[in-house]
């Protein structure tokens, strides 16, 4: 059997499940107790590397010298950035998917972690399937590999200065650990020799995925690919519509979150394409594998859910809930939402009485067409929990605590004025009231996002006080907690970082104003590269005797985040 039919020059890429699928693939026989030359294993072609980090491809430099990831062009075939891989799985003294690495320009010098030393170094010296020192294990996923040495169990990472290092305990699908290959060249392997080769394992091509797929357990699947987008429309045997799904396709492997039509039942799924069939490799839906089948009789792909409280079949995540919406009851509610995070709060909705006083806030996340959070009642602080759910266009309260409105619909006509500090019943009288005790704690929580596995998070809470004298009648006084000059700084995992910093000023009334600016970094260090940023705006006006909070979420393209939540309280000193 052989993975590589003819030699070529053209480069192409070659996914890292196919590489360690050749784990399997036979090799020369050798002595059960003594390692074989690692040229002995099966070749699978010459590559170039490119880290997944710096967007830099992998050069062997001179002999037994340091691997760096440094160059910004890809490697003419037969240069020093071009290296041959061999799968060494089934020789003595290895174990499953190791592999190993020579340069192409000096076939000599193999990839090497030598004693005491996490250096990756192209080094001339012998590489043997039982010498640890020259063998590295393989996993990845889609076209993405992370290599660990054999020598001292770590995983390659690139370092701050471009050098390849075996010093990452635990990979956790970190960009700093992974390596794109990309295949110049083929060769054949032995197999080929044999008279009557059978037909090779070929990498999983792309494929139309679109169309009809019946699951082990009988339920039928509709799959709709747009781009990277995938929309899975789920049934029963029966042809009764059971779910929808949506997500993204990364090679061979598609994932998102599905939500059952009826009873509100969802959850997470992750399909990875074997052999013409999606296996289950996470997530929750009882579905273990689908089959591709023709066009089932039985169902109607625009058929609508029948529950046993009849209602309309779940929308679609809204795009856009911004502006402004009014209450079936009483009040007008101004919505911000932000980009959809799994796990983090990305809405916004403050509701004002008909006049426009500001009366809560709630702050949630969104999961689809559904939004779980909690409201905040401005002036005494009363709090509850509540569900709402998009449905034809509405704001539906599907569950929580006791609120004015079950239904709220868009509208284009808000209170012309908007009150955000509470009536004050018992004005203080101005010789008793000079002063206002000031005190800001801020909850930072980043979450570290990792392409393969699981997420890195980290929180921190800091908290200041401060006492202001009012103004004279009109004036305004300013100060901060965390001055730009001195911001808070935190960082995750020695890669991402957000610096925080705030202004604050009352007015003659005493009301407290805050304002802040939080900026996302990221990268091989706490120095990173800004990633984003939550330009400085006013946030919070609480009035004396009052607390406000607010949370301030920023996502990032990069898949990183940081949400820091303000709670400022205000208190009057006699």
């Amino acid at each position: 059997m052989s993975l590589l039919n003819q030699a070529r020059t053209a480069t192409s890429a070659i996914t890292a499940t196919a590489l360690i699928a050749t784990a399997s693939l036979q090799t020369p026989a050798a002595s059960a107790n003594n390692g074989v030359n690692c040229e002995n294993g099966r070749s699978l072609g010459q590559f170039v590397i490119k880290s997944k980090l710096n967007d830099r491809y992998v050069s062997g430099g001179h002999h037994n010298d340091a691997l760096k990831a440094n160059l910004r062009d890809q490697p003419a075939p037969g240069s020093e950035g071009v290296f041959e891989l061999f799968d060494v799985s089934n020789l003595p003294g290895a174990v499953r998917n190791t592999f190993a690495l020579r340069s192409v320009k000096n076939p000599n010098e193999w990839w090497r972690v030598k004693n005491n030393d996490e250096t990756v170094l192209l080094d001339s010296y012998q590489c043997k399937s039982d010498r640890e020192s020259t063998t590295f294990v393989a996993t990845g996923l889609g076209g993405r590999m992370a290599l660990q040495s054999r020598k001292n169990d770590k995983w390659l990472k690139v370092n701050n200065d471009d050098r390849l290092k075996a010093s990452v305990d635990n990979p956790n699908g970190r960009d700093k650990s992974i390596f794109l290959f990309s295949q110049v060249t083929q060769v054949p392997g032995p197999a080929e020799l044999q008279p009557n080769p059978e037909p090779s394992p070929q990498p999983e091509q792309p494929v139309n995925l679109n169309g009809w797929w019946r699951g082990n357990d009988n339920r039928l699947f509709h799959i709709s690919v747009n781009g990277s987008n995938v929309t899975i429309k789920g049934f029963q045997s029966s042809g009764q519509p059971l779910n929808i799904s949506t997500g993204i396709v990364n090679g061979a492997l598609i994932s998102g979150n599905w939500n059952n039509y009826c009873h509100g039942a969802r959850g997470s799924f992750a399909f990875s394409l074997r052999n013409g069939a999606l296996d289950k490799v996470g997530g929750n839906l009882s579905t273990q594998t689908l089959v591709r089948i023709n066009t089932p009789a039985n169902v109607n792909l625009s058929a609508q859910p029948s529950c046993d409280t009849p209602q309309p079949p779940q929308d679609q995540a809204p795009t856009n809930l911004n502006g402004w919406w009014k209450g079936n009851n009483s009040g007008y509610y101004n919505i911000l939402q932000t980009q959809e995070i799994p796990g983090q709060n990305n809405f916004r909705m403050r509701g004002y009485t008909n006049s426009g006083q500001l009366l809560n806030t709630l702050i949630g996340r969104t999961r689809g067409n559904r939004i779980t959070g909690r409201w905040t009642n401005a002036c005494d602080q009363r709090s509850g929990n509540i569900t709402l759910e998009v449905r034809n266009g509405e704001l539906v309260k599907v569950s929580g605590s006791a609120t004015a409105n079950t239904r709220w619909s868009t509208t284009n006509n808000p209170p012309r004025t908007l009150r955000n500090s509470c009536p004050q019943e018992n004005p203080e009288p101005r010789a008793q009231a000079s002063k206002q005790v000031l005190s800001l704690t801020k909850t930072v929580y980043i979450v570290d996002h990792d392409s393969l596995s699981r997420n890195e998070t980290g929180q921190r809470t800091f908290s200041k006080t401060l006492q202001l004298k009012r103004p004279q009648s009109n004036g305004t006084r300013f100060s901060a907690f965390f001055p730009s000059s001195n911001k808070t700084r935190f960082c995750v995992d020695n890669e991402v970082r957000s610096d925080d910093w705030d202004k604050v000023w009352i007015d003659s009334n005493g009301n407290a104003n805050l304002g802040v600016e939080v900026k996302l970094y990221e990268g091989t260090s706490c120095r990173g590269r800004l990633i984003g940023t939550y330009v400085y705006r006013k946030i919070l006006t609480v009035a004396p005797g009052q607390t406000g909070r607010y949370e301030v979420p920023l996502p990032s393209n990069e898949g990183s985040s940081v949400r820091v939540t303000y709670t400022l309280s205000n208190r009057t000193a006699r």
